[in-house]
């Protein structure tokens, strides 16, 4: 009372009292505290930490109020009839029933300036600071962050007034609360930015490097009252989760978060939730944000090349009670790019996997495996519009849709490989009312118990190109694929080594099919079988293919079939059809025969294997070079030869200026009669370009050259 005490480099931590945990300062006295910490106290009345009454101008520098509790009133300090200073003084952590940092009354005059009140409470009003009775508070060069009602004036008593300038104020003008009984003068220099402190939750108020408060006061020097203590914060574009990470730090590559969803919420439009390898069960919601989500897989990729290890050491999977390990449903998924992870173990009504519905994401580069569902064992698409490429689903099962289930979508589906997934109907994929695109993908040893070991659809349009569909089952029918009410278009694809007891290939009922450029080979059975009658036909159209029969092999009835050009029955040419490699040897008839004069199939030349172009019973008796065909040619040419001795050979091809271009050497060549094709490129691979080439054949019964023309 009465006093001009001066408190130094003191520590005031865990004392108690009704009015003042720690202090109690009254009539007139000026108290000049510095470097002081008050910590822990408790009041059961009014003043945590201290009170301030009667004209106790008390002036502080560099003090820190934490912690501490009042009962009552003002949980740090409570100020009645006084105007202290307070210069760099830290607030956090303080707790009251109002007032969580700071209590003023009765015409109280504080002024604070280089402030920090962070992560104060009040149970009612308040959490920062509590205005009342004819008080004038200024704040200048401050931060008032992590409350969730900073700022608050009574609702009765006589007008208060707040100046506050060059601060950092959350919630802007809305983080004060007026109550009709005040006046607010917002002064110049006010920001509501992340003030972006070391680890304010963890209680280190120091700011990062990029902290924006270091650069805001009136000088464009510090606000708050601490500087710089660590190094920048993340800010994004990518935030990175790991199962060992802590949801107070940064989501930075070196302090991760613990969890996706404090990933999401520190994300914007735009940015990448990176996740570390391990094991996630979490239940994701992107809360409306286009976000790319991703495995560190792709941390350091340059033209596409990433790694592979780390997608498969990176698990979205369910927890003990099931469900579907990824659930996208609404617009809130749209253009959100899912990519780099194994999806696994889910078990579910619909899409054990990942289940989408009325959205329109992005799949990309994900192993789906082990999931199984009523509908969709890997994948359910209903009402959306997807993209999904490079992605193996393996393993899944489910009644309809082993692998995929689409209705009522338009998808386009781009580098798959559907693998040994069970299914009674539609193993690979099952299609209902939609329009799907596939291109490049494989269908390999997947099971329908009922009908369509790869694809089965009711409705829509499938596309399919560049399509393998191999060793696939359908007990009943269509070991490959089965059509009903839809249209099939298929081009540029290899058909082969499927099995049903009705159309290994393709059974069809009311439907539009198209097939061209294609190879359908060695299925088990009848390869069509078509179920339509009536007036309601089933329409085959096939060009350009190379089938097992010299007609199409179809059984059943109510179809009309339109035979048109450049189909073929020979033998394919594969390389190694025993270990499932069906791509083309260099000598494949199918490597000529498209429509463009290209391969047919889904496969390119794959081996340089050159086959005898028939029996040798009448084996020629000179050597003989024939001229290529055709001449000039575009993509492909073949050259045939007559070897009348058994020896090595050895082909040539020399540009017009006698430079050596394309070498094959074929050791201990029987004799007779043979043929190549030379698709227009040299030994690495380099298409040449247009002009005259020389080819050469050299054996041991003699060589001979020819002049070709390739026109691009």
């Amino acid at each position: 009372q009465g006093s001009n005490l001066v408190i130094n480099d003191c520590f005031f931590k865990s004392n108690q009292a009704e009015f003042g945990g720690a202090c109690y300062l009254r009539d007139e006295s000026v108290p000049v505290f510095i470097n002081v910490e008050f910590d822990s106290n408790i009041a059961a009345s009014t003043g945590g930490a201290i009170v301030l009454k009667d004209d106790a101008n008390a002036i502080f520098s560099n003090t820190y109020f934490r912690e501490n509790i009042s009962e009552g009133l003002g949980g740090g300090i409570y100020i009645n009839d006084a105007s202290p200073n307070l210069n760099y003084c830290q607030f956090s952590y303080n707790n009251s029933s109002s007032g969580g940092a700071m209590y003023v009354r009765n015409n109280s005059n504080p002024i604070l300036e280089n402030v920090t009140l962070g992560y104060n409470s009040a149970g009612m009003n308040g959490d920062a600071i509590y205005l009342r009775d004819g008080s004038d508070l200024i704040i200048k060069n401050s931060i008032i962050w992590g409350h969730n009602d900073p700022i608050y004036f009574r609702d009765v008593g006589s007008d208060v007034s707040l100046e506050i300038s060059y601060s950092n104020l959350e919630f802007w003008q809305q983080g004060v609360d007026e109550n009709d009984n005040g006046n607010l003068i917002w002064g110049q220099g006010m920001i509501s930015n992340e003030p972006y402190f070391c680890n304010g939750p963890g209680g280190i108020f120091t700011l990062r490097e990029n902290s924006p408060c270091l650069a805001a006061s009136d000088s464009n020097g510090l606000i708050g009252c601490q500087s710089s203590g660590c190094g920048p914060i993340n800010t994004g574009p990518v935030w990175r989760v790991d199962n060992e990470g802590d949801d107070f730090n940064d989501g930075s590559l070196s302090t991760p978060f613990e969890t996706i969803a404090r990933a999401v919420n520190s994300c914007l439009d735009g940015d990448t939730i990176r996740l570390n390898p391990g094991v996630y069960t979490e239940v994701i919601d992107f809360e409306g944000k286009n976000i790319v989500f991703e495995s560190t897989a792709f941390e350091n990729e340059i033209d596409n090349q990433f790694n592979q290890e780390l997608i498969e050491e990176t698990v979205l999977t369910v927890n003990n009670l099931g469900g579907t390990c990824l659930t996208l449903i609404g617009a809130a998924y749209d253009n959100s790019e899912i990519r780099g992870f194994v999806v696994k173990g889910g078990n579910s009504q619909a899409g054990g996997g990942i289940l989408i519905r009325n959205s329109s994401p992005i799949l990309n580069h994900l192993i789906l495996e082990q999931n199984s569902s009523q509908i969709g064992g890997a994948l359910y698409i209903e009402s959306s519009t997807v993209e999904a490429s490079n992605i193996s689903i393996i393993d899944n099962g489910a009644n309809l849709g082993g692998g995929i289930y689409i209705t009522e979508s338009n998808v386009s589906l781009n580098s798959l490989v559907i693998e040994s997934n069970i299914a009674y109907w539609g193993a690979g994929l099952y299609s209902e009312n939609s329009n799907v695109t596939i291109s490049n993908s494989k269908f390999i040893s997947n099971s329908a118990y009922t009908e369509g070991g790869s694809i089965y659809q009711e409705g829509g349009e499938i596309i399919g190109g560049f399509i393998l569909a191999a060793n696939n089952f359908g007990l009943d029918y269509g070991g490959a694929f089965s059509i009903n009410n839809g249209s099939f278009k298929l081009n540029q694809s290899t058909i082969v080594d499927n099995e049903s007891n009705y159309g290994s290939f393709l059974s069809a009922s009311v439907s539009i099919i198209e097939l061209s450029n294609s190879i359908v080979w060695d299925n088990v059975g009848e390869d069509f079988y078509i179920s339509s009658s009536g007036i309601s036909l089933t329409t085959i159209e096939s060009k350009f293919n190379n089938l097992s029969s010299d007609s199409l092999s179809i059984s059943g009835s109510g179809y009309i079939v339109n035979w048109g050009d450049g189909n073929i029955n020979e033998e394919p040419g594969f390389c190694e059809p025993e270990s499932g490699d069906y791509s083309l040897a260099l000598s494949s008839v199918c490597a000529i025969s498209s429509e463009v004069g290209s391969e047919m199939g889904s496969l390119a030349v794959g081996c340089e294997l050159i086959l005898s172009s028939g029996s040798n019973s009448s084996l020629p008796k000179t050597f003989k070079l024939e001229q290529n065909y055709p001449n000039p040619f575009n993509n492909y040419t073949r050259i045939n030869y007559s070897t009348s001795e058994d020896s090595d050979t050895y082909f040539y091809i020399y540009d017009i200026r006698g430079i050596l271009i394309y070498q094959v050497n074929i050791k201990n060549q029987n004799a007779g009669n043979y043929f190549l094709n030379w698709k227009g490129e040299d030994n690495n691979n380099n298409v040449v370009s247009s002009g005259v080439y020389i080819y050469k054949v050299v054996s041991g019964g003699g060589a001979s050259s020819k002049q070709m023309l390739l026109l691009k």
